[in-house]
């Protein structure tokens, strides 16, 4: 264990220094990828996210999620193996996007909804990409094709509830019985003035640790890219023999934007888009465990848990496009369709924000319940 403890801090100490490096060597090209980290926050991530970082965490803070449950919380907890309370969550983590779930289920553990194990448990399948992303940046603008977007997702959605079922029945063999926690008593009566308030610094706080592991990423991004270091293990795994789209998984080791953007450049398939999309990249794992770090989330299974998922949603896909066909405009295959990150616009944060506020009418929420 003490040789462990050293190896890890001569690893960060290399890494320190590489990292030292790196800023005086290339300090142009850290600082732009910085900007475009800045960039793919302020049209992307914060317009699409954000909402629903708020909508979520008022559902929870209000109680609103255990009136969903008393609707739908019975044949997804007992699927899942969970509290009915947990339903909310875990449609919210369908259709919010990648943060949004690793959000829901750490308040869910924070007010003692749900034990610990039950917490990790979530986070392998509440970790969805939102239709904003599958549908429109990758459907719409990258591949030029709508019809491609909805499979894309809808393979994503059908992968992380065969994750959800599996581990259920797995927990169901372990566990016996659902252990739920008694509900913090510190929490139960906030107003929804109150709620509210929290619920928006709780966005706040998401949205910028998110932007910050971007912004991180968006750095070392940048230097590979430019300094042509990227490109140079692309052409030399190329000459070794390795097919085109097997590089796309490369950037997608780090970023998934990126990765569309290379499976996009490399024309693959649409199975390959489902890989480097369920797999998330580090950025996006990094954002979750600093949303989920109360809650002492085993790395190692998490990853396994995405492996698992980029295999199972390509599979899913490779089936969906064989029984239902659809067509790629042959602009998008030679290029003619630029992925822009600033898709995610005011217009669209409008209409989230719209439809976000008609979820939340279409519940009457007590002012004295449960929080």
């Amino acid at each position: 264990m003490v040789m462990s403890r050293k190896i890890q801090e001569i690893i960060c100490a290399a890494a320190g220094i590489a990292v030292l490096g790196i800023l005086i060597i290339y300090p142009g090209y850290s600082a732009d990828g910085v900007k475009d980290g800045i960039a793919c926050c302020t049209d992307m991530l914060i317009p699409s996210l954000f909402p629903y970082m708020v909508l979520s965490s008022f559902l929870m803070r209000t109680g609103a999620a255990e009136r969903i449950g008393r609707f739908l919380g019975m044949p997804i907890g007992s699927a899942a193996f969970l509290p009915h309370e947990c339903a909310a969550a875990v449609l919210l983590s369908l259709i919010g996007g990648f943060p949004v779930g690793a959000k829901c289920v750490f308040l869910l553990y924070e007010r003692r909804v749900i034990n610990e194990y039950q917490a990790r448990r979530m986070m392998y399948y509440c970790v969805c990409p939102g239709p904003a992303f599958m549908i429109t940046a990758i459907g719409c603008l990258l591949i030029g094709s709508p019809a491609s977007g909805v499979l894309l997702y809808v393979s994503q959605l059908i992968s992380a509830l065969i994750i959800m079922f599996v581990t259920g029945l797995y927990a169901r063999k372990t566990e016996k019985k659902i252990h739920s926690c008694e509900i913090r008593s510190d929490i139960k009566t906030v107003s929804i003035a109150d709620s509210f308030i929290l619920s928006v610094r709780d966005g706040a706080g998401a949205a910028a640790s998110m932007c910050a592991m971007v912004l991180v990423f968006s750095m070392f991004i940048g230097v590979f890219e430019k300094t042509g270091l990227m490109s140079i293990i692309s052409s030399k795994l190329s000459s070794a023999g390795v097919p085109g789209w097997l590089t796309c998984f490369i950037p997608g080791l780090l970023e998934v934007s990126l990765a569309s953007k290379a499976v996009h450049d490399s024309t693959a398939a649409l199975w390959v888009y489902s890989a480097v999309v369920g797999f998330g990249g580090l950025c996006v794992h990094f954002q979750i465990l600093s949303i989920s770090s109360g809650i002492r989330l085993k790395f190692g299974r998490f990853i396994l848990a995405r492996v698992v998922n980029a295999v199972l949603s390509s599979f899913i896909t490779i089936v969906l496009c064989a029984l239902f066909p659809v067509s790629v405009p042959a602009a998008a295959i030679a290029g003619g369709y630029e992925f822009e990150l600033s898709a995610f616009s005011f217009v669209g944060s409008v209409v989230l924000l719209l439809l976000s506020a008609a979820f939340l009418l279409s519940f009457r929420v007590k002012k004295s319940g449960p929080v």
